[in-house]
């Protein structure tokens, strides 16, 4: 388990430095349940002159 083996960096478990740690950490936020896009999303039209995983970066730029 790699939490038990001695970190080379830190030179400490991770296991050991998430305890002294944990009492930092924020609590998690609410659970994301019931979220409904208020503008149904149209990409139909977005020309993309590249290859197909640059849609990404066009729906960026109409955001």
């Amino acid at each position: 388990m790699a939490n038990l083996r001695i970190h080379a960096e830190t030179k400490e478990r991770p296991v050991d430095r998430f305890d002294m740690e944990k009492a930092q950490l924020l609590p998690r936020g609410p659970a994301w349940t019931g979220i409904v896009p208020t503008v149904p999303a149209i990409l139909h039209d977005i020309h993309v002159p590249q290859h197909d995983l640059s849609v990404y970066d066009a729906i960026g730029r109409l955001a």
